[in-house]
């Protein structure tokens, strides 16, 4: 259902692929987007979409995460309402206008 080096996640209905590559986040973005036209940093809306994407990685990376307007929101658009991320130090810690973690980005299924 993934092109080939995408992983599919069936609780999200969705492809992953995680890139350890270091970049800046805008960098991160554009990767996104040459690996994938509808692709984009990783949205997490629950534990177990986090515990997955956990499972990917092997060092930080960044997340599809930014502060608009006082309120986070994920690379879609969405509000963010998970927040209880595995990570040290925690974030979003309010301080910046995005977060690293996960420099994994999904995509539509097949």
């Amino acid at each position: 259902m993934c092109d080939p080096g995408w992983t599919y996640f069936a609780h999200t209905r969705n492809c992953y692929k995680s890139d350890e590559s270091k970049l800046t986040k805008s960098e991160a973005s554009q990767a996104c987007k040459a690996a994938n036209p509808t692709a984009h940093l990783v949205s997490i809306f629950d534990k177990t979409t986090n515990d997955f994407i956990f499972s990917m990685i092997k060092t930080r990376s960044w997340i599809g995460l930014n502060k608009v307007s006082n309120e986070w929101r994920w690379a879609d658009g969405t509000k963010a309402s998970y927040t209880n991320w595995i990570q040290d130090p925690p974030q979003p810690s309010g301080d910046g206008p995005s977060v690293e973690m996960f420099k994994t980005w999904k995509t539509v299924p097949a």
